[in-house]
């Protein structure tokens, strides 16, 4: 909050006077026997009377100037913005760290125990460490064998550079135990899960704005553009991501019936809209993106591999596009599918990225 505005605001509550006290002491002595001693400011009594109203006086002035910012959303910040998101129904979101799955090798007739918390490490200047997420056992026979590793923060704040434990291929790699391993690698392109930072305030402060727009858009006119727009061949569903409340602009994404949508497509979207539109609308049409998400699905019994895979791409295909992804609704197809099948589906859910629609990349996996 600019400072003049906060300095308006601390005077019209009427705390903007640091020497209160000072004052009110001397307008209520003047012209008493006490005068001098007021003034002088030598008289013990008085001034340590003095320090001790004075001190609560100024606490009390720099509470309301670390307050006042925080009843406005512009200015909010911390848990006050996170408390205005859930009044609007929006939470902060507060990052993902990376799990991704290591390659190892080992000799034949050599057991192997890895426990949960067993830490392999990246050789750097500052070695980025991932944890073992679940106790793995190797039969001996195995030599090249696979786990799944989270990132390891060193403190919780660092918890904000998670995005950057999404290693790269071809780096080396160690453990901090000595391990009969002969090699360690990350050799897929594809994380378990793929590291996030948090939502930094203003990109949630931008979120909670934008609701607020949509949510002051009639629902019939939104409808309407809805409509039309799903009247383009080839668009499966039009969804409103935003609203310029300055230059009156709504803002579209069209998603295709089976993925992008051609550029060609977009086009002609647009035109209807503007050849179709309120006369003081206006609106800008894109085209929606896919996004990989990816899928580990952790199984005992159920079908094949590629039909677990199969039934998982037809689950995503079916779902609204720009929608989130919550596991338990694909679980509950699972097991439907394949009675008594125990499963477990990571990540448990997922954000859909504005403009985009899922892409399941689909790893299953067996519970010993």
């Amino acid at each position: 909050m600019p400072e003049e505005r906060l300095n308006k605001l601390m005077e019209e509550l009427g705390v903007d006077d640091a020497e209160f006290v000072t004052k009110k002491l001397e307008t209520e002595t003047t012209g008493t026997a006490l005068e001098n001693l007021v003034q002088s400011g030598k008289d013990m009594v008085f001034a340590i009377w003095q320090r001790t109203i004075n001190a609560p006086w100024l606490l009390l002035q720099a509470v309301f100037r670390l307050l006042i910012p925080q009843l406005f959303l512009r200015y909010a910040s911390g848990p006050w913005l996170e408390e205005y998101a859930l009044d609007h129904g929006l939470e902060l979101f507060k990052g993902k760290f990376t799990q991704l799955t290591l390659d190892l090798t080992k000799d034949a007739g050599t057991p192997l125990t890895l426990n949960a918390g067993e830490v392999f490490y990246i050789v750097e200047t500052d070695p980025r460490r991932y944890q073992v997420i679940t106790e793995m056992v190797t039969e001996d026979a195995d030599t090249d064998f696979q786990v799944v590793v989270e990132a390891l923060a060193p403190t919780e704040d660092d918890y904000i550079y998670s995005a950057a434990y999404n290693a790269a291929v071809g780096l080396t790699w160690d453990s901090e135990s000595p391990l009969p391993i002969n090699s360690i690698q990350f050799n897929l392109t594809i994380y378990v899960v793929t590291g996030e930072d948090p939502e930094l305030d203003d990109a949630l402060r931008a979120r909670i704005f934008s609701l607020r727009s949509l949510k002051a858009i009639s629902l019939g006119i939104n409808l309407f553009y809805q409509k039309l727009l799903m009247t383009v061949a080839g668009v499966n569903y039009a969804l409103l991501e935003s609203v310029d409340d300055a230059n009156a602009t709504l803002y579209y994404t069209i998603y295709g019936e089976t993925g992008t949508p051609a550029p060609e497509i977009v086009t002609e979207a647009q035109t209807l809209f503007n050849e179709s539109k309120m006369r003081t609308d206006k609106g800008v049409i894109s085209g929606a993106s896919s996004e990989a998400i990816n899928i580990t699905v952790s199984r005992n019994g159920g079908g094949t591999n590629d039909e677990i895979i199969n039934l998982v791409a037809d689950f995503f295909q079916s779902m609204d596009r720009g929608v989130n992804f919550e596991s338990c609704f694909l679980i509950d197809q699972l097991v439907d599918t394949w009675a008594g099948m125990v499963v477990r589906v990571s990540p448990q859910f997922q954000v859909a990225t504005i403009s985009k629609y899922f892409v399941p990349v689909t790893t299953v996996l067996e519970i010993e």
